[in-house]
């Protein structure tokens, strides 16, 4: 097996996106079994905080978008690593890379070259004939892609028949700052008695994609003694002002206790959940958009929360429905509300879920992602 990894991505930290987290996770992971692992970043990347520096991370010198000029740049150092470390496994874990080795040559493009798809590029690259060639020329060249679930693998081969013989679904994992904090934290089984009031906690970027308004407005559905009893909170970065002050407008029209927490940190972020009783997010699919997988619910798994959310994308492999929590038909806000209060009326299933939930979430582990990945790469020929 290859003892060195390079893993290039136009998304890290300090930016807190599903890829950067799926990045990092996956360096970290691979540590422990190769003998050397290079991240490479945009400009400005850096390792997120509190975290052991187990890979090397390199800048590029690219800003981190999708324009041509970064893509470019992304190719020539692609290009430049290929033939320097031409028995190196290379990742190419996010879109802008892939799009990168799609303008390389098919003598430049040999190597040990692995794709990770998230979901949403595969919509943004079918309609665009420019991504969609060089997307398919990345695909015939590369050893093996990895796709986050079963229904990304579905729509990657709708739309690019050309990957069939070389992708397979890797579910992503609990991060491992988030599996300590379940190890550590305790599981008490009179907790659902303790409190009258449910606290529903939402986390992601606050943009209509993530569906925070379909939440308030099926919470709008409870009657006012079922509304006193239950606070919710959004978590997540905030840049959409307008979106922000639509949501804010909607609660207080639906008379219900929210709460936004923005921008918060880590150690922020993982306060929301350990207050929190149930974890809601109806991600919303939209043009060129899906949820690939959504690592959010394992988050909650971790501190012991049932997960609610739309059936939409790969959510059905990160919930096991009627087991961690619900799926519910997207856009169906009656049975959105309908859950909501089950929960409310049920602590005790509330709590079985719960557990459920972090049994699950902690058998998701990144070494095994790793593992399913190095295998695909090892089991595939060179060419």
């Amino acid at each position: 097996m290859p003892r060195e990894l390079y893993i290039y991505t136009h998304e890290f930290f300090p930016s807190r996106g599903g890829i950067a987290t799926y990045c990092h996770e996956f360096a970290t992971a691979a540590a422990s079994v190769m003998g050397q692992v290079v991240v490479i970043g945009p400009k400005g990347a850096q390792t997120p905080d509190g975290t052991a520096h187990r890979y090397l991370l390199k800048q590029g010198n690219h800003h981190g978008s999708h324009n041509p000029s970064c893509v470019w740049k992304t190719r020539q150092q692609l290009r430049k690593t290929l033939h320097q470390h031409p028995a190196a496994i290379h990742l190419l874990a996010e879109p802008g890379p892939i799009l990168a080795y799609g303008l390389l040559s098919q003598k430049d493009s040999r190597g040990q070259v692995q794709l990770t798809l998230h979901g949403s590029e595969i919509e943004r690259w079918r309609s665009h004939p420019i991504s969609r060639a060089l997307a398919r020329r990345a695909f015939r060249n590369a050893v093996a892609i990895q796709v986050v679930s079963t229904p990304v693998l579905q729509s990657l081969l709708q739309h690019f028949p050309e990957a069939r013989d070389k992708a397979t679904v890797v579910n992503n994992a609990l991060p491992e700052s988030f599996r300590q904090a379940a190890v550590h934290q305790a599981h008490d089984p009179l907790q659902p008695m303790k409190s009258g009031m449910m606290k529903l906690l939402s986390v992601g970027r606050i943009h209509p994609r993530k569906g925070f308004d379909q939440i308030i407005q099926a919470l709008d559905l409870l009657s006012e003694d079922e509304k006193e009893t239950l606070h919710y909170k959004v978590a997540g970065a905030s840049k959409d002002r307008a979106y922000l002050a639509s949501l804010k407008r909607l609660a207080e029209a639906a008379n219900i206790h929210i709460e936004f927490a923005l921008n918060p940190n880590l150690d922020e972020l993982k306060a929301c959940y350990a207050a929190a009783d149930v974890f809601a997010l109806s991600s919303m699919p939209r043009k060129k958009s899906v949820e690939g997988f959504g690592i959010v619910y394992l988050e909650a798994g971790a501190y012991a929360l049932p997960c609610l959310a739309y059936d939409t994308g790969g959510v059905c492999e990160a919930i096991q429905h009627n087991v961690t929590g619900f799926l519910v038909d997207v856009g169906n806000i009656d049975q959105l509300s309908e859950q909501i209060r089950f929960f409310l009326q049920n602590p005790d299933i509330r709590f079985k879920m719960g557990a459920a939930n972090r049994a699950f979430a902690l058998s998701q582990t990144w070494k095994n992602v790793v593992k399913k990945t190095l295998i695909n790469s090892t089991h595939k020929t060179v060419t």
